[in-house]
């Protein structure tokens, strides 16, 4: 994870924000020419209605002409959590719930050199259900941003 170093945890926005922007600031440039998100802890709200996992984000980095000013670069797809589903008890209804890819997502990019990157979040795995009776409780989560240069 970006804060602890730890894959066994994951960081999760706030609820009612399903997009939300993470901002990583260093103290002198970083090189990377690769990105790599994975979604390794998911939540669910209500049968139908998908999970709190990161579908695509965008990374952004400053421009390369103006470096105070950040631009949408690259964007990055996830691998969809599968959903498992059971016939509830009663036989009324079914249970879901979603099961993380253990794949990362990997963004081959050319070699970036900068000291603040922005992930933002532009699409998620809710579906349109979540919305409509949940708004206010959904948020997303990533469990593990890693940047890395590669020769």
């Amino acid at each position: 994870m970006v804060v602890d170093n730890n894959g066994f945890t994951a960081w999760s926005s706030a609820k009612g924000d399903t997009l939300p922007v993470l901002t990583l600031r260093w103290k002198s440039p970083v090189r990377f020419n690769r990105l790599i998100v994975f979604n390794r802890y998911t939540q669910s709200r209500g049968t139908a209605c998908g999970c709190n996992a990161v579908k695509r984000v965008v990374l952004e980095i400053p421009h390369s002409q103006k470096p105070d000013s950040i631009i949408a670069a690259y964007e990055l797809s996830q691998p969809e959590p599968a959903a498992a589903c059971f016939l509830s008890s009663d036989r009324k209804g079914q249970v879901c719930f979603y099961i993380p890819s253990a794949k990362p997502a990997i963004l081959e990019l050319p070699e970036i050199n900068t000291d603040i990157i922005r992930i933002r979040v532009i699409q998620t795995c809710w579906l349109d259900p979540a919305y409509e009776y949940f708004s206010e409780e959904l948020d997303c989560s990533l469990s593990e941003i890693m940047l890395f240069l590669v020769p």
